[in-house]
């Protein structure tokens, strides 16, 4: 926390996520003399300019006021887009570190994602598996809600401090609480498909089927809609598993795992009464990484054919 006569400066590192990369966003706090104010800025969509409700809620619970002086919160650098609601808790932890409530100097070893609850729970967000890839790279520890420790442990060593709620976490760092390190998620083999036993003709399909899937090798299967080439196309999982899933390098399988998650949802049959037209754009932020498990390739993806570029992309161009 850097100090300048009756103004406070308190910093915490967090990240921004655009596509499946994470940019490093430093939350910086100040709180000045003059009319009691919230503001938050840096190029913050809705969900972070709803956040400041979400902490004064929260530190309400836990018994907490802010002061009456003049808070703004700086998301730097400003000209970096800032979505999500996984702010909530480095804006917490930076305006908690500028009042005094825990040391700043602390924190500046780590990066913080997390949304906050009314009640002062830290609930899960999305991104959280690329937040540690992207601690990993910066040499820090990442603190996240429990219910996303086990994702963020899987991805890297790097020291995760999963807490439940914001008091628990302010106690470890504390150091009157120790809170327990999560284990590493376990991995889950995909479930597999058809059988190409059941697929009369189409051997040309089948051909490149077994070619793909003895090299290891990515598989783009286009054609006319019909029954025949869609019971081919799902016996893909099934012929990739002729190969080890042990075998799998883990790092390789932490580098395609943000993908996976990415187009869970983007490439389900395109079923309007289930994806909206606007869909596209909720893709961006929301499903981003939401699966809980984890999957070792191979991944298979099978959209209908009458799926958008914007579906499967994930979001509309800007």
């Amino acid at each position: 926390m850097r100090g300048w006569g009756l103004i406070l400066v308190a910093l915490v590192k967090t990240v921004a996520y655009l596509g499946l990369e994470a940019r490093s966003v430093e939350v910086q706090c100040s709180v000045a003399p003059g009319l009691p104010k919230f503001n938050i800025v840096g190029l913050a969509d809705k969900a972070v300019g709803e956040s400041k409700e979400r902490v004064r809620a929260a530190l309400s619970s836990m018994g907490l006021a802010l002061p009456p002086k003049r808070i703004t919160i700086n998301l730097s650098p400003a000209d970096l887009p800032k979505e999500g609601s996984h702010y909530d808790l480095p804006i917490a932890l930076a305006l908690l570190a500028a009042m005094g409530v825990t040391d700043a100097e602390q924190l500046g070893d780590w990066i913080a994602v997390g949304e906050l609850a009314l009640d002062a729970r830290i609930v899960p967000s999305p991104g959280v598996l690329l937040a540690a890839i992207h601690a990993s790279e910066a040499e820090a520890g990442l603190i996240c809600p429990r219910a996303q420790g086990s994702e963020a442990r899987w991805a890297s060593e790097i020291p995760v401090c999963a807490a439940p709620d914001l008091a628990s976490l302010l106690n470890h760092l504390k150091g009157t609480q120790q809170l327990p390190a999560p284990e590493p998620g376990v991995v889950e083999s995909e479930v597999g498909g058809g059988d190409l036993k059941q697929v009369k003709g189409q051997e040309t399909a089948k051909r490149a089927l077994e070619i793909a899937a003895a090299g290891g090798h990515n598989l783009l299967l286009t054609a006319s809609p019909s029954i025949a080439l869609r019971a081919t196309a799902a016996s893909r999982p099934h012929v990739g598993h002729l190969s080890s899933l042990e075998s799998f390098p883990k790092a390789a399988c932490r580098e395609h795992q943000p993908r996976w998650q990415l187009r869970t949802l983007a490439t389900t049959p395109c079923d309007r009464r289930a994806v909206p037209p606007e869909s596209g754009r909720r893709f961006s932020t929301r499903d981003r990484c939401k699966c809980a498990h984890l999957l070792r390739p191979p991944w298979s993806a099978a959209p209908r054919h009458c799926i958008t570029n914007a579906t499967i992309t994930g979001r509309y161009p800007r």
